[in-house]
């Protein structure tokens, strides 16, 4: 160690120096600080970013678009357009992705394939040598927005699509007529109706009704698709089978009442275009299907209608695009208690 006074060599532990007296400590710290500042561009040495790693873990809780917009903002201070523009199309689309639940999937996505990059360059380029931004304000804000998004989801979780079309056939109004309260002295009678599709049911038709609470189902029934005018390679739509407990005797208008059965079919062999559609002139019987659904129904007595139903993207005007081809209303009504 030199004096810094007279320039006296010293060993490196000494504490003042042999020739005048100078005090040496701390001179070999301020010479080294010294250097690494003057090896540094004075656009280095003032230099504003967030720590892009700490970005990236903020972004487990606020959504990977929380480090996308810093990465965004932090790629511009450092001069790269091209990088924050990268960053700004993973931020809009964070957003999106985020609201339909992949935000995880979104996060894994963007630090692998651009976030991970920011890290890397900030470590090679300037170590730990570059002032950090304040956390303050994009904490604050991460804050307000995961409070205000937990607050809208517990205030209207019924604006959620897939709740409301879970909810659409099975729930109750009376007062507005949706669905007539059970009668004690309900009749139904034996009726059926089909569309010109050439769809029907074919075969013994039967259900059980083996419980109320869960409601237990068993249905055995059979298919035919029967035009002539239609080459013997077409098939069908997907199918499925519904039975449902109306208040009402049915006569084939608008079916209001509770889905107690959702079944698929599991065709297989010559007749089969895929596991649930049926080729052009085949049949197929005694399929036998079971569901169990929890159903909470008014104590009384309901018809029970069964429906068979084709997907239509084309020209089916109901919400799932599943349109009634055929049905049959059972003699016998059904008891809930």
């Amino acid at each position: 160690m030199f004096c810094s006074q007279c320039g006296q060599a010293n060993s490196n532990d000494a504490k003042f120096c042999s020739n005048c007296g100078n005090k040496l400590e701390n001179q070999n710290t301020q010479f080294s600080q010294q250097v690494q500042k003057e090896s540094l561009s004075p656009r280095q040495q003032q230099m504003e970013l967030w720590n892009p790693n700490a970005a990236a873990n903020w972004s487990l809780l606020f959504s990977p678009a929380f480090g996308a917009y810093l990465h965004m903002k932090n790629w511009e201070a450092l001069g790269d357009n091209d990088k924050a523009k990268s960053s700004k199309t993973w931020f809009i689309s964070s957003i999106i992705l985020s609201i339909l639940g992949l935000g995880f999937f979104v996060l894994v996505a963007w630090y692998f394939s651009i976030g991970k990059k920011q890290a890397k360059y900030v470590k090679e380029k300037f170590g730990d040598r570059y002032t950090r931004k304040s956390w303050g304000a994009p904490l604050l804000i991460g804050f307000s927005v995961f409070i205000v998004c937990i607050f809208l989801t517990l205030l209207i979780p019924e604006n959620n699509p897939q709740q409301q079309k879970a909810n659409q056939v099975n729930e109750i109004d009376w007062k507005n007529g949706i669905i007539t309260p059970p009668s004690s002295s309900l009749t139904c009678g034996e009726n059926s109706g089909s569309s010109p599709k050439g769809l029907e049911f074919y075969g013994p038709i039967s259900y059980k009704l083996s419980d109320n609470n869960p409601v237990k189902t068993q249905v055995t029934w059979g298919v035919k698709y029967a035009d002539s005018n239609l080459q013997n390679d077409s098939y069908s739509g997907s199918l499925r089978i519904r039975l449902y407990a109306v208040s009402e005797s049915y006569s084939g208008s608008s079916l209001n009442g509770y889905v107690i059965g959702e079944y698929f079919p599991n065709f297989n062999g010559d007749g089969s275009a895929s596991t649930n559609q049926l080729k052009v002139n085949y049949n197929v019987e005694n399929i036998v299907s079971k569901d169990e659904k929890n159903l909470k129904i008014p104590s009384g007595k309901y018809c029970t209608v069964i429906t068979l139903e084709e997907f239509d993207e084309q020209s089916c005007s109901s919400t799932d695009r599943f349109c009634i081809q055929s049905w049959m209303q059972f003699k016998d009504p059904a008891t809930f208690f």
